[in-house]
This record gives structure tokens, C-alpha cells and sequence, in this order.
């Protein structure tokens, strides 16, 4: 595998995770989350239930992230923030 594909998967990667961390969890997008599932409650709509579901959200992230419409370096603002993250989490480890 020639290393600019290795580069693109491995970005393609950590965009998708940080694309599903936006929509799951940050709290930039609470009130978008919350609005939605005023409509479509986890508990009782599937809808709903995805945007709590890390798994089933990456695969519309990743479809987002490797669609014509975001502009590669939209996706590579994504994988560098969520690689920014992974190595906050692994100092916090480290000094913990």
C-alpha cells in the first residue's frame, strides 16, 4: 500500500471518530441534539437512538467525511483535532 493511501485511511479514521464525537457527545452541539430529540427521543425512536450510539453514528460520519461535499481539508482539520485529543488523553494518562 503506497503511504499517501496509509495517510488518507488513517485520517479518514480519526475524522470519522472526531465527526462522531461531535455529534455524540461535545457539547458545541448539545442544543442541535437536544432539538432533535425533542422530535425523535432515543428512547422511543430509532432516530433518536442513533445520535446516542457511537457506532451507528460513524457510519453516517464516515459517509459525511468521504463524501464529494467536504473538501479534504475540512476532513484534515477533523483528523488533526481528534489526533490533538488522543494525545491529550494519553498525557492525562501518562501524568495521572
Amino acid at each position: 500500500m503506497p503511504s499517501y493511501l496509509l495517510f488518507e485511511a488513517i485520517a479518514t479514521a480519526l475524522a470519522t471518530k472526531r465527526m462522531t464525537r461531535l455529534m455524540v457527545d461535545d457539547e458545541i452541539l448539545s442544543d442541535a441534539r437536544d432539538l432533535f430529540w425533542a422530535r425523535y427521543p432515543p428512547d422511543t425512536h430509532k432516530l433518536g437512538y442513533l445520535m446516542t450510539c457511537h457506532a451507528c453514528s460513524s457510519v453516517w460520519a464516515a459517509a459525511f467525511v468521504t463524501s464529494r461535499l467536504v473538501p479534504s481539508y475540512v476532513r484534515n482539520v477533523l483528523a488533526l483535532s481528534e489526533a490533538a485529543l488522543l494525545l491529550q488523553a494519553v498525557e492525562d494518562k501518562l501524568t495521572d
